[in-house]
């Protein structure tokens, strides 16, 4: 068993490309870590460092009790999953597994063993014998599940691993890879832009932005409680609310409605209210605390309808997530908003206020 520990690492390549800034943090056994961020954050570049396919330019990797900054990536006894799923593609299924095994000169009978155990864990019996080519999406991406497995590694690293499948099969091999880091008991860190893959596979997530972390916490208090606004407008499906208003006598205003926000200290300050759609109701024309508005767009979605509503006098537009069947652009409607549920931040720092 081992803990992964990451320790003030930086990865430079100019004065100006920091893709990984003095990030800290630990991975323990049996935990499901997920790197979340958009292109560009230093995800896969944090990811390449632990693995060490960079070389870091401060900073430590420990594994276990061993700092491996030093140590090759073959000698750090990690296994990674690639995007790509790197398979050889003159190669049977069961010879890509095994193939890191045979290197390492193990004997036959431990070989078999653990290709017949990963191979009844990711259902690839009736598969061993087919080449790559022969095989669906889904299919190679368990054998290079698989390869994993078979390695007993301390950790897992996995870099976007179900980007290539479509919907319904990213979401079948979603639930496969739940269930089977679990039994490992190992860390596991997962490198994914997808908020669903975050939220559904991590014992926790770490949101990065600009190589930094911006927010490491449980997927629940990622979306529930986010700490800043570039977490709020990032994490979400619809995208969270987010509007820009001046704070005056302990209020803001929001179209033609006045909202309480009792801070001195922001007074005559600009500061960010943020409300998630789903949070948002139809209001009721009798109640004087609904703001008013008109339908701009209405985007089906299903059960629900994501509208977006143009406050009267006001070019502020909401975006709400309503059930109503019976709703046309163009049409007034009120809006019921939820003040339990609001998210305040500092504009200057973009922090979040409590």
């Amino acid at each position: 068993m081992a803990k992964l520990e990451i320790q003030n690492l930086v990865k430079q390549y100019r004065s100006d490309v920091i893709p990984v800034n003095n990030i800290s943090l630990s991975v323990e056994d049996g935990e499901f870590l997920t790197l979340l961020g958009p292109s560009g954050c230093g995800k896969s570049t944090l990811l390449r460092l632990i693995a060490g396919l960079e070389t870091a330019t401060k900073g430590k990797v420990i594994i276990g009790n061993r700092n491996v900054n030093n140590i090759a990536p073959g000698e750090r006894n990690i296994a990674m999953v690639f995007q790509s799923y790197a398979l050889y593609p003159h190669m049977t299924a069961a010879e890509n597994i095994i193939t890191a095994l045979k290197l390492k000169k193990m004997p036959a009978e431990e070989i078999n063993r653990r290709l017949t155990q990963a191979a009844t864990t990711l259902e690839l019996t009736n598969l061993l014998d087919r080449k790559p080519g022969k095989m669906s999406g889904g299919q190679r991406q368990r054998v290079a599940l698989a390869r994993a497995l078979v390695r007993d590694p301390e950790v897992f690293l996995l870099d976007e691993p179900l980007s290539n499948l479509d919907a319904l099969l990213r979401e079948q091999v979603r639930s496969q890879m739940k269930q089977l880091f679990k039994a490992q008991n190992k860390p596991v860190v997962y490198v994914t832009h997808d908020q669903t893959e975050a939220m559904t596979l991590s014992s926790r997530v770490a949101v990065l932005y600009k190589g930094e972390v911006q927010q490491l916490d449980t997927p629940s208090r990622i979306y529930f409680h986010p700490a800043n606004e570039f977490v709020a407008s990032f994490v979400g499906s619809p995208q969270m609310n987010l509007f820009t208003l001046q704070h005056q006598d302990n209020t803001v205003k929001l179209g033609e409605n006045t909202i309480p926000f009792n801070r001195d200290n922001f007074s005559g300050k600009s500061i960010v209210l943020g409300m998630r759609p789903e949070h948002i109701n139809l209001g009721k024309p009798e109640n004087m605390k609904a703001v008013k508005g008109n339908i701009m767009l209405i985007e089906e979605l299903g059960k629900e309808k994501l509208v977006s509503v143009k406050l009267n006098n006001s070019e502020i537009i909401i975006r709400a997530l309503l059930s109503i069947q019976n709703l046309q652009e163009g049409d007034p409607i009120h809006l019921a908003l939820s003040p339990k549920k609001f998210h305040w931040f500092d504009v200057s720092t973009g922090q979040r206020i409590n």
